[in-house]
């Protein structure tokens, strides 16, 4: 059997709320979750004095072939959606020379210390850019048929162009056969040569630990498009479903129903909705939750309010945010009672009970995807895109 062959980083990774101590990477996630699907092989760098520290890659099966690096780099999160701080400095990491692979079925991601040089019957390419985006074929790369998986963000960098279909469509002319766009809490949406473009669903959660999802869902999707010949459509389904059981769980390999039934309801949600905050701003510290939260919520695509005023007339759309440790018990008790079930989430680190129908997480990047999918679903009550229990308590 052809193994997938696998180009990118294996980098060190430390987050402090929730705790997470792990050497993966994009490269190292994306091998690590494939194990038992058939031989991997994995191309990256890292230093030769550390090689040792790859044995558990080896353990698992996977081949990996690792050209020598000058130092291992780590990535630091203070929450899963933060912006990690790397070390050493991208100014202090030496350029290396290029890395060569090829296979049937090949996933190359950006590297930070070099780059990938592949070629292969299926390729997916993930460029992961930070800054200017490099296309496919610029270094040398080529496939046969090539798929592109990146951000809205990302996809107007490589296109120039604002429109998200566009966009997609200069890919396409320049040489791609498929291109899927993630969009965050929207899930994701797939274009395909010669055919209109695809919505594929986010699922739900009932945790969200955001470091990696993006390696899990390349993965997934080359096992599914690139080794197992499915339609593009369905590979990113097998992908979405992939992603909400690895957030879930941080759990690696993917389980062997990867890409049976989906284990969470798929979120009914194709544009940014309403978050209204609800949260004390007194302190320094209630202040900078208030404001980290609302622009981690923008940058999800979901539009965000402050609701200083509970006394008054209480919107009708969108769900609402509630930092339970910064107001009265009384008063989230009112809220939960004149609002609709399934439309408050309350974020809380202490022990609490929460009134009937709310979703109850002591985990910030988990309230902040709930929050997110309910109100970008036309109806909190919708069975295609709420939660899986209404009056749910969850701690994360």
């Amino acid at each position: 059997m052809e193994p997938i062959v696998i180009a990118g980083g294996c980098y060190f990774e430390a987050c402090e709320a929730p705790y997470w101590r792990a050497l993966y990477g994009s490269g190292g996630r994306a091998a690590q979750a494939l194990i038992g699907r058939g031989p991997v092989t994995l191309h990256t760098y890292f230093p030769r004095a550390r090689k040792g520290e790859l044995y558990p890659f080896v353990a698992a099966g996977i081949d990996i072939r690792a050209a020598d690096s000058a130092s291992a780099l780590a990535f630091a999160y203070f929450h899963p959606l933060s912006d990690p701080v790397l070390a050493p400095l991208r100014s202090d990491i030496p350029r290396l020379p290029a890395i060569r692979a090829e296979g049937d079925a090949v996933l190359r991601f950006g590297f930070l210390e070099g780059e990938a040089i592949v070629c292969g019957r299926r390729v997916v390419y993930d460029p992961q850019s930070v800054g200017e985006f490099e296309p496919f074929g610029r270094n040398g790369s080529s496939a046969q048929e090539l798929a592109v998986v990146l951000n809205a963000h990302e996809l107007r960098a490589a296109s120039g162009q604002d429109d998200l279909d566009a966009a997609a469509r200069s890919l396409l002319e320049s040489g791609a056969e498929v291109v899927v766009a993630k969009s965050g809490v929207q899930g994701a949406f797939v274009h395909t040569r010669g055919r209109s473009s695809a919505w594929v669903p986010a699922f739900w959660s009932d945790s969200v630990f955001k470091i990696g999802t993006g390696d899990v869902f390349s993965a997934a999707f080359t096992y599914a498009w690139a080794h197992l010949g499915r339609d593009p459509v369905e590979a990113a389904h097998a992908a979405s479903r992939s992603v909400s059981q690895y957030a879930a769980s941080r759990l690696l390999p993917l389980p062997p129903a990867w890409d049976g039934p989906a284990q969470g309801r798929a979120i009914g949600a194709r544009s940014g909705g309403l978050v209204h905050l609800v949260g004390s701003t007194a302190r320094l510290a209630d202040r900078w939750l208030c404001e980290e939260a609302a622009w981690r919520i923008q940058q999800l695509g979901v539009r965000v309010r402050r609701l200083n005023d509970l006394s008054g007339g209480l919107p009708a759309d969108g769900a609402f945010l509630v930092f339970a440790d910064q107001i009265e018990p009384v008063a989230l008790d009112e809220l939960a009672r004149r609002v609709s079930a399934g439309r408050v989430v309350v974020i809380s680190e202490t022990d609490a009970a929460s009134p009937e129908g709310v979703l109850r997480t002591g985990d910030f990047t988990t309230a902040l995807y709930w929050v997110c999918w309910i109100s970008s679903t036309e109806s909190a009550a919708d069975a295609s895109g709420g939660p899986p229990e209404r009056n749910a308590e969850r701690r994360g």
